[in-house]
Parts: C-alpha cells; structure tokens; sequence
C-alpha cells in the first residue's frame, strides 16, 4: 500500500513539473489609462499560452488579427460598457513569449479613445495635460482573453 501511494506520488510531481517549467513569469505586456486609473496587462495564463505554440515561419496563427479584435472588442464592451463605441482599435500586435526555449505567440490588441468623456486630466508645471484612454487586452490563439488590471503602486 505504502509503494503505490509511493508511485503515486512520483508520478503526480512529474506530471506537474513540465507545467512549472512553462509557467511565464507574468510579464508586463502593456500598460493604458482610463478615467483617472492606470492599467498593466500582464502575461498570466500559461494553459492558454500554451496554446499558441508554433513556428510563424512555417505556420499561421490559429487566429487572424481580425479574429483577434472581434474577441479583444466583447472584451472591451464587459470592461467599457457604454462607452464601448467611443474607443477605436489603435494597435494588433502578434507577440511571442520563449519559455524553455519553446516560442509562445498571442496578440496584443489596444483600444484608444479621444471621446472628451474619456480623456482623463492631470495638471503638470506646465499646465494641464489630456491623457487619451488606452486599454489593451490580450488575446491568445485559443481566444481566451487577458484584460488590463489596475496598476500596482510601485514600492520603494
């Protein structure tokens, strides 16, 4: 009873240690602003980054970058709401992450919006800034998406 709990065991640690290996170091990969809060978007989810394993050279992604911004865009309507229609696509980005030397892709979809309602304020010495909004979200190549998250204050 003892060897196969024993083997158990050995054989569950092995199982997760190829997950341990390919788990990214959730990496800034964007930051935005809107209504007065700063936003990262961090590389998180290791199961579906996984997903996008390939070697561009000789394959496509699984998604175009069309795909990608229909996806990124459902996920700016839950974050934005009704100001959805006030934000345009700025940038589509096809990223990649190496990790144990294999290459993991994903897109990078920002959303900008110069809507006055938008636009956020902050006074400088040299008078008043506009900060247009920027919200980007990942997207990966199994459609799962990342969505920016308020920023961390910065420790000393």
């Amino acid at each position: 009873m003892k060897l196969s709990v024993l083997r158990l065991a050995v054989v569950l640690v092995s199982l997760a240690i190829p997950a341990i290996a390919l788990t990214p170091v959730p990496r800034l990969v964007g930051t935005g602003q809107w209504k007065d809060i700063r936003y990262e978007l961090r590389l998180r989810d290791a199961i579906h980054l996984k997903a996008g394993e390939l070697d561009p050279s000789t394959s496509d992604p699984r998604i175009s970058p069309r795909r990608a911004i229909q996806v990124a865009r459902l996920a700016l309507r839950t974050f934005a709401g009704e100001a959805t229609p006030m934000f345009r696509v700025e940038t589509v980005r096809l990223c990649s992450e190496s990790i144990s030397g294999r290459q993991f892709w994903f897109y990078v979809v920002e959303f900008w919006s110069d809507h006055e309602s938008q636009i956020s304020t902050r006074t400088t010495p040299l008078g008043e800034e506009r900060i247009l909004a920027a919200l980007p979200f990942i997207v990966y190549l199994d459609e799962h998406i990342e969505s920016p998250l308020p920023a961390r204050v910065a420790h000393p």
